[in-house]
């Protein structure tokens, strides 16, 4: 949905996200409350419904501004350069 988003305006993306991505994330966030009772703690869906459980209120912040992006990975690309450079001067004799 978010690719379709793209070229809106902000305020006609917040609009889009509340009306089109909020009623699949309230579904999700009802079936992982209703399942996270019934599963073991333990167990690796137990330990994925817990993590989202705990990330939830991370995971909806894109919800609130049609500015914020879903996924971070233009700030991940913009610093990769940077932190290339430091671990060639930190370890050189690592780096062949």
């Amino acid at each position: 949905m978010e690719e379709s988003f793209a070229e809106l305006t902000p305020e006609e993306r917040y609009a889009k996200r509340l009306e089109q991505e909020k009623p699949v994330l309230d579904a999700l966030l009802a079936w992982a409350n209703e399942t996270i009772s019934k599963t073991a703690p333990k167990s690796a869906l137990g330990k994925a419904l817990y993590y989202l459980l705990e990330q939830w209120p991370y995971l909806v912040r894109y919800l609130e501004d049609g500015r914020l992006e879903l996924s971070n990975n233009r700030a991940e690309r913009s610093i990769k350069p940077f932190v290339m450079g430091r671990n060639y001067v930190l370890f050189p004799f690592m780096c062949y």
